[in-house]
């Protein structure tokens, strides 16, 4: 996994505000000509430890990986992000508890 804190030139102790990894990263994007195919590479990484930073749920994922942490839910499809057998199970096919609910508001 690529310390994406260290791609950015930034240090991970302490944590980075939001404000120092936007300056990272258009520091490093000015640094790197975007239009060079040679620079494509090292650009992805950019990009990517950008995404992940900026965004604070993705961050906290990361830094808990990070950590040892596992991350929870990252990668699995399950918890938070709505992709577990439960949600999927209620968004094609309710439970019959719903159907009562219906009935029993229809008859009173």
């Amino acid at each position: 996994m690529d310390d994406h804190y260290q791609t950015l030139g930034l240090s991970s102790t302490p944590l980075p505000t939001l404000r120092e990894i936007k300056i990272a990263y258009r520091r490093l994007l000015l640094r790197h000509d975007t239009h060079n195919v040679e620079n494509e590479q090292i650009l992805r990484k950019i990009y990517e430890a950008y995404d992940v930073l900026r965004d604070p749920e993705q961050r906290r994922l990361y830094d808990e990986e990070r950590r040892g942490g596992g991350g929870g839910d990252r990668g699995n499809g399950g918890g938070d992000r709505g992709g577990g057998t439960f949600d999927g199970r209620n968004r094609h096919n309710p439970p019959q508890r719903s159907q009562q609910q219906g009935q029993q508001q229809g008859s009173g």
